[in-house]
């Protein structure tokens, strides 16, 4: 049964899509950060590349993506829930 109508099955994800899990997700992305931004360093993603974030949840790291590729490139970030579609 979804949490609310037009959410998706809360067991597609383990964790949930509730707004305490997405206030940890925001919270678990501020403490990675650095990693996040080392590991995309290591990736050599620059301004104007095309780059798809699947599962892309509330969509953090695309906005991190999306600053790295700047105006000239894109970020297709694919998610299923529509609470964390909404959040991003």
């Amino acid at each position: 049964m979804p949490e609310q109508p037009g959410q998706a099955d809360p067991s597609d994800y383990i964790l949930g899509t509730h707004a305490e899990e997405l206030e940890r997700l925001r919270v678990q992305h501020a403490l990675w950060q650095p990693c996040v931004q080392a590991a995309l360093d290591r990736a050599g993603l620059k301004a104007g590349e095309r780059v798809l974030d699947l599962g892309a949840g509330p969509g953090f790291v695309a906005q991190d993506l999306a600053r790295r590729v700047g105006p000239q490139g894109r970020v297709l970030a694919l998610e299923q829930s529509p609470v964390y579609v909404a959040a991003g």
